[in-house]
């Protein structure tokens, strides 16, 4: 929700002079999002123009959101973005701000 009103979030820095920037950078530059299983290309553009790329974890929100034919891969692969937001918003972005490490074809984790 946050990410859709940023605007009107961002007019309470007209009353907060002491901060060194401004709502809508704090905002911007502390908040990560997940699709979370609302699977709407509108909503994920709308999201990268406001926060940006960098900023989308990929999620398919099972098992509430559950479809067994692959929707939620579809959603990423269908999805009217360039090839390296879907790299960033697939797997890149949980790996750098979570910390995570990928898993080698044997099992091994890549460091």
């Amino acid at each position: 929700m946050l990410v859709s009103f940023l605007e009107g979030a961002d007019i309470l820095s007209n009353w907060t002079p002491h901060l060194q920037r401004r709502v809508a950078g704090y905002i911007t530059n502390n908040l990560n999002v997940t699709p979370s299983g609302i699977f709407s290309h509108r909503m994920l553009a709308h999201a990268i123009a406001a926060i940006g790329a960098d900023r989308i974890m990929f999620s398919s929100d099972c098992p509430f959101q559950y479809s067994p034919n692959g929707g939620a891969r579809a959603f990423l692969d269908t999805a009217p973005i360039s090839p390296e937001d879907k790299v960033k918003i697939g797997y890149q972005n949980a790996e750098r701000i979570l910390g995570l490490r990928r898993a080698r074809p044997g099992g091994d984790c890549i460091a």
